[in-house]
């Protein structure tokens, strides 16, 4: 009905670090758990919500991958499933499901396969035109290379070729919020008065509908099967390292023997792990959705704790401020009875010390101190002394900033490098880490442009760029070193950070460029937001020749000229 508001759901898949949670991030400006390392971030299927129009609702519904490092692949595919034909049996239906996949990777890894075979029974072939296959990470590689590995991955078959064939889309992802949402228009209908098109998922139907336990599944066989083949692989292992072990006891070689033993419990320990996997699959729909409801009431459980710990502590807090408010209070009281008493102690001395006045006598003027003889303080004189000089291949220095505690010192090249000297316990500055930054001219043959550095107030992070160079994000790690976290789509010839360090704004172009507001300096492990965009010549000249923040933080100074020919 008119008026109403849609709601469009969409299902995001794919490994640990394939970048769903910064796609939500981008969507839905909330910052979601980042699963950059090892350990995987989503344990559980969570769903995040942000209008994307007037009238249209889009729920993302995060789940977990099957590389997940604290849960097995069945632990995994029950979640998902329970999920699935739950909302299923509510009548709340996927619009789309988009994979996620770093193009970063050199290949395709194990779990990628498994993800990818995995995704394709959970869909059946019915869906498989309403998955998108995302490509994300596109920043990190070499166009050129990425393209590769995007044809092998389209014309291999066990990777991306069968579902392509069969009607998936594909997407390149430019980890901004531009690209997240031209994404998301492929399932949003363009037209007001058109409901979203849905899609029923294999994993539903077979669970809900055909009443199957998750084992009889398409999706539960296939992990079955997987299992099965490996724990075949290690029983056969196993008959070995029992010879093995018989052998070397008869040859009397104890510290070989007891290596093996140690290894056959191992295994033994993987296939009874395996076993136990296969029977947590023999499971129907009911059970997959109580499971559920316990580990969320568990969850709310914990919730609730840890909000009472947290009352307990504000209370104990607000207690501790109307203690400290009264001791406060009572102190002045005391500082101002005191100090109502003394002045009545000096004006009781100071009637007792004045001569005694005759009746016709005049009445002196009041008596006031003499005013405090202030001294001067003598001049100090200021100088300047040399204490190091410091001789580098790669000079002139263009750019130099120092971190606020004055360790480490950031100096831009006019050539290949941006060199990081650090401070000796002797006070002297030694190179200690180069990064670099092919800072090539367009004008000058053989030459080399001016290397542009700019620091967060903190020292933390530093944004470079070159002539031809886009603007690279570097953040200092826990061992002083810094790294590189992002890469932006502009490069720039002029920089400057606001005080609070939240803001970069840069110049593209010394000659007709553009002034650009990034956002999210402060936080250089998440994707920076251009938030404002002008061209030089808005500003009354075109040239741009410096850029300053007022110490407030909310001007920021771009002188321009412009060029006069004769």
């Amino acid at each position: 009905m008119a008026g109403e508001t849609k709601d469009v759901w969409v299902a995001l898949m794919g490994v640990t670090g394939s970048g769903k949670s910064t796609f939500i991030s981008h969507c839905t400006g909330q910052k979601a758990t980042v699963g950059n390392g090892l350990q995987s971030c989503t344990r559980n299927v969570e769903v995040y919500s942000f209008t994307y129009r007037p009238g249209v609702m889009v729920h993302l519904v995060d789940t977990p991958g099957f590389d997940d490092t604290n849960r097995q692949d069945g632990a995994v595919l029950g979640e998902i499933s329970g999920w699935l034909s739950k909302t299923y049996t509510e009548q709340i239906y996927l619009s789309g499901i988009l994979y996620f996949h770093r193009i970063s990777d050199i290949r395709m890894q194990g779990t990628g396969k498994m993800n990818m075979w995995l995704l394709r029974k959970l869909c059946g072939r019915e869906a498989v035109n309403k998955v998108v296959l995302t490509t994300t990470m596109w920043e990190l590689v070499e166009e050129k290379t990425a393209e590769l590995r995007l044809k092998e991955l389209e014309e291999t078959e066990e990777f991306w070729g069968y579902m392509k064939k069969n009607g998936a889309g594909m997407h390149r992802h430019y980890n901004n919020k531009e690209s997240a949402l031209h994404v998301l228009s492929r399932f949003v209908p363009q037209e007001l008065n058109v409901e979203p098109e849905v899609i029923r998922l294999a994993i539903q139907t077979e669970l809900a509908d055909d009443h199957k336990t998750l084992d009889q599944t398409g999706a539960g066989k296939m992990l079955n099967a997987e299992w099965a083949q490996e724990k075949e692989s290690l029983e056969n292992e196993l008959v070995q390292v029992r010879e093995a072990i018989k052998t070397a006891t008869q040859e009397r070689d104890m510290a070989m023997a007891k290596l093996l033993q140690e290894q056959q419990e191992e295994m033994k320990q993987s296939v009874e792990r395996m076993r136990v996997e296969q029977e947590k699959l023999r499971v129907t729909m009911e059970q997959l959705h109580a499971e559920r409801l316990a580990k969320m009431k568990e969850m709310l459980e914990q919730q609730r704790d840890a909000t009472d710990s947290l009352n307990a502590d504000l209370q104990q807090k607000e207690r501790q401020r109307r203690q400290d408010q009264k001791r406060h209070g009572e102190e002045k009281l005391r500082n101002k009875k005191m100090a109502a008493e003394q002045q009545k102690t000096i004006r009781d001395l100071t009637a007792k010390l004045s001569p005694v006045q005759s009746p016709s006598s005049a009445e002196p003027p009041p008596w006031t101190p003499p005013a405090p003889q202030v001294q001067k303080p003598a001049e100090t004189s200021w100088h300047f002394e040399h204490i190091q000089s410091q001789d580098t291949i790669f000079s002139p220095h263009w750019t130099l900033d120092f971190t606020p505690d004055g360790k480490k010192l950031v100096a831009g090249h006019s050539q290949k490098h941006i060199s990081v000297f650090s401070r000796d316990d002797k006070g002297h500055y030694h190179i200690t880490q180069e990064l670099k930054c092919w800072s090539k001219s367009m004008w000058k043959r053989k030459g080399y442009s001016r290397i542009v550095v700019t620091m967060r107030p903190d020292g933390r992070t530093i944004a470079v760029s070159a002539e031809n160079q886009r603007i690279r994000l570097f953040e200092m790690d826990g061992s002083g070193t810094f790294r590189q976290t992002q890469k932006l789509d502009q490069k720039a010839r002029i920089m400057a950070s606001s005080p609070d360090g939240e803001y970069l704004v840069s110049v593209t172009e010394y000659i007709d460029g553009k002034v650009q507001v990034w956002r999210g300096f402060d936080t250089p492990s998440l994707p920076m937001e251009r938030v404002e965009e002008k061209d030089v010549n808005h500003f009354g000249g075109s040239i741009a020749s410096a850029m300053a923040f007022s110490s407030d933080g909310r001007l920021a100074l771009v002188p321009t000229f412009r060029l006069g020919l004769d």
